[in-house]
């Protein structure tokens, strides 16, 4: 019988184990912008076009503020997360949409902008809602990826 250094097993778990686990991926809310000299978009597809937005700085929902996701369908025939958030993030969103009504906000997910709707009042409760967008990002693959399954 061959006999393996625990130094050997030790990297070997650990190899296996960097390959089980999924990388996370970034999720964010953000206020659309105007762009300034020398800043750099980040392209929007949907609709068969695209559109070059500029981002402000300050991150409103992050991944950290998810509790849960589910996917829903909704009354157009089409399928939507919905996303429950923690009460310090409802108080952060409540604040950045009552500020910025009729203003548009980008949801990001993997570096990529899913979705970039205005919002026409605040939102005050504890989810929201985000469609596909027409951006091609299979919504069911973020729902797995930020949810996990649990519904509050």
């Amino acid at each position: 019988m061959k006999m393996v250094s625990p130094t050997v097993l030790l990297f070997a778990l650990a190899l296996t184990a960097g390959a089980a686990a999924a990388p996370v991926k970034p999720f964010e809310m953000r206020l659309v912008i105007d762009c300034a000299a020398g800043a750099k978009p980040i392209a929007y597809r949907h609709q068969a076009s695209q559109e070059d937005l500029c981002l402000a700085p300050g991150v409103i929902l992050s991944r950290a503020d998810i509790k849960a996701a589910e996917l829903v369908h909704t009354g157009y025939g089409t399928e939507a997360a919905r996303i429950f958030i923690t009460g310090e993030a409802v108080d952060r969103l409540a604040a950045a949409t009552t500020a910025n009504t009729g203003k548009r906000f980008a949801f990001v997910y993997d570096g990529r902008i899913v979705t970039a709707p205005v919002v026409m009042e605040p939102i005050t409760g504890n989810q929201l809602e985000i469609d596909e967008g027409s951006s091609g990002d299979s919504i069911e693959d973020m729902v797995t990826d930020l949810g996990s399954g649990r519904i509050p």
